[in-house]
């Protein structure tokens, strides 16, 4: 008996054994069904572990869901959401607010134990409402033996909800207890490596301000927003900022949408990379042989790739592949903007709010018809962009994004996240409040000049407008009133010597100073006319054998630039032949004049002859009932334009005067 008494314990410990193995077995092979703190619940419990694991998943996912849309906060704290400058907001109403993670040098990236905290927060307020105690099993007394304790881990798959709930449950009629204590639910969203790759672009942004650089190099070449450079035209070039403005937003939303992760999940780019790569190397090799040319004949030798070959998308391969060092992921990210979103735009210099540039005309007078508009120009630049990171397993394949914000900080040209913020942004200004800040006294304005019938009178539909300090506010227009032609109107208050400017078509501009509370000024009338032009041969054989052989027409290789400038006024016309507008019309003034003229004829881009006369003087009675204004040029013949010698002879005949009497412009 004794021998059998001990086989017989050895089976029992032997059965044991095999069944622990298989329920080791069956737990790991099962572990994405099952929880292992499940299988130890009696089956009679098991629908009331159900119910309360049911509720920590699904409150679970509802804050994680909140979380995401508001970069890693549940409940946004006042210093985000009572301040809009400080978020993204997602819906027309501002409901839906993406929190900057950067906001006045300051940073708020929440950490994982605070994100961890919130969601426990957020289960442990609504848990008692969603188990409703416990009204579901009626066949239960169930009796909280202590109150509800929530842990929350994120770990590198899932979310992990830990509740400790004493819990018994007493079986109504029968004389049966359950006693619950743990439960534990998992959210299937991989939010930890979710948050540290945001993380890690959130902070290589800020060490590297890559998309600062990036809104630099975009502004840079896109051709309608000027930044240094020269024109040789003496037509100023303006820029509203308002234009500029929406430029920018249109650019940005192209240029920040292509913006690409390293070493994770991104859209391919037209060509395979390699052929980036290729083109980078070549940009290298360009560089160093235009730094190390000492002639024309090494400039000349560089060899340049193929123009129609480069891919399109070559500008956001080099400027927009932003490695912030993750190692590979299979997570995906996009970066967004919207012209829908606010965007604070200044240039400078500027005034009321447009950018011009600088004429020189400080040439030698015979090249006074030349104009170079030099520029220089920066911006200040601050905007948001919204990031988002995507984790397509999580949701058993639903996927899960995560958003958060930052602003892109560019002063005067120059990435500045670490000392430049919105509080320091000064914006540009059309009048405003300046304009709107007017006195009590009123003020009188009138203008006189020849009308469309030749008498002189008060004219009506003039524009009246003030300047003072940089600011320009418009005063309004002369209109009749009570028999007479006036404004009477307040100005502002700001100034007590203001500039009023009298503007109205087919006159030229007159500026006033104001010192009295009434202001009258003269309007010079202006007469559109057509020009025609003639060439005029001189030509030269010896000093004794010289002079005009006929009258010619411009050829299709000839182009013509006039400038004349009034002397009685500012009154300048600058005009240049053929023209983009195919336009023949000039405006001269409608009475007796004197004018300096400039006129330069040239051929294939030489300049073969002209007209030169610093006291021209135009007659009203030639220009009054006349349609045409015939413009003489004189031609040097031979032409020979890289001789030395021809181009001192044509300068002698441009600029001596001797020949003007045969040159001076007629009517007709």
């Amino acid at each position: 008996m004794g021998k059998r008494g001990q086989i017989t314990v050895f089976i029992i410990i032997g059965l044991i054994i095999i069944l622990s193995a298989a329920l080791v077995i069956y737990l790991t092979q099962t572990k994405d069904q099952v929880n292992p703190e499940e299988a130890l619940i009696p089956e009679d419990a098991k629908p009331i572990y159900d119910y309360v694991a049911s509720c920590m998943n699904t409150l679970g996912q509802e804050a994680l869901n909140i979380m995401s849309n508001q970069g890693g906060y549940v409940q946004l704290p006042n210093s985000i959401s009572r301040i809009p400058a400080s978020y993204i907001p997602l819906d027309p109403a501002g409901m839906l607010k993406v929190p900057y993670w950067t906001y006045n040098r300051e940073s708020r990236v929440p950490s994982i134990a605070f994100m961890q905290n919130e969601v426990k927060y957020y289960i442990e307020q609504r848990l008692a409402n969603c188990v409703q105690n416990f009204i579901a099993f009626p066949q239960y007394q169930i009796q909280q033996e202590a109150p509800p304790n929530i842990n929350v881990v994120f770990t590198e798959n899932d979310v992990t909800i830990k509740l400790t709930w004493p819990l018994e449950a007493d079986l109504k009629g029968q004389e049966r207890s359950v006693a619950l204590n743990e439960f534990v639910s998992r959210v299937p969203v991989r939010i930890k490596p979710v948050y540290e790759l945001a993380k890690k672009i959130m902070y290589s942004e800020n060490e590297q301000q890559f998309l600062e650089h990036l809104t630099i190099d975009a502004m840079i070449l896109d051709p309608e927003i000027p930044f240094d450079g020269f024109m040789l035209t003496c037509n100023s070039g303006k820029w509203k900022l308002n234009e500029l403005e929406q430029e920018l937003k249109i650019l940005m939303t192209e240029t920040i949408n292509q913006v690409r992760v390293k070493d994770t999940v991104y859209p391919p780019f037209l060509q395979d990379e390699s052929v980036y790569e290729n083109l980078k190397e070549e940009h290298d090799r360009i560089q160093e042989e235009l730094e190390s040319a000492e002639s024309f004949e090494d400039l000349q030798n560089i060899e340049w790739p193929d123009q129609e070959n480069l891919p399109p998308d070559r500008f956001a391969y080099a400027h927009g592949f932003f490695d912030v060092g993750t190692p590979r992921t299979d997570l995906k990210v996009k970066f967004a903007y919207s012209p829908q979103w606010d965007i604070h735009f200044n240039g400078y210099p500027n005034q009321n709010g447009i950018m011009q540039t600088n004429v020189n005309t400080q040439f030698p007078e015979w090249l006074r018809f030349l104009c170079m508009n030099q520029y220089h120009f920066v911006y200040d630049v601050i905007y948001p962009v919204l990031v988002t990171v995507r984790d397509s397993q999580s949701y058993g394949g639903a996927g899960y994004n995560f958003k958060f914000a930052f602003p892109v900080l560019i002063h005067h040209n120059e990435p500045s996240r670490a000392v430049y913020s919105e509080q320091q942004f000064s914006d540009y200004t059309q009048g405003g409040d300046f304009c709107e800040e007017k006195g009590d006294a009123y003020y009188d304005f009138s203008a006189i000049g020849y009308d469309a019938y030749g008498y002189q009178s008060d004219l009506t539909g003039v524009n009246v407008s003030y300047s003072c300090m940089g600011n320009q506010c418009e005063l309004g227009n002369i209109v009749a009133r009570q028999g007479e032609n006036r404004l009477t109107t307040q100005i502002p208050n700001a100034c007590g010597n203001p500039f009023i400017t009298f503007n109205k078509p087919g006159y030229i501009p007159t500026t006033a100073q104001l010192t009295e509370r009434q202001l009258t000024v003269n309007l010079i009338k202006l007469r559109p006319i057509e020009v025609r032009f003639k060439r005029l041969p001189y030509y030269y054989t010896s000093e004794e054998d010289q002079g005009f052989r006929g009258v010619l027409d411009l050829q299709p290789q000839n182009k013509v630039s006039i400038y004349l400038r009034h002397k009685g006024s500012d009154h300048e016309i600058i005009y240049e032949w053929p023209n983009e507008k195919n336009s023949t019309i000039i405006e001269l003034v409608d009475d007796t004049a004197g004018y300096e003229a400039d006129m330069i004829l040239s051929q294939f881009d030489n300049i073969v002859g002209g007209y030169h006369d610093e006291n021209l003087t135009l007659a009203y009675e030639d220009i009054a009932e006349a349609q045409y204004f015939n413009v003489y040029l004189l031609e040097s013949q031979p032409i020979a334009s890289e001789d030395e010698n021809y181009q001192l002879r044509l300068f002698d005949q441009l600029y001596s005067g001797r020949l003007n009497e045969q040159l001076h412009p007629t009517f007709s």
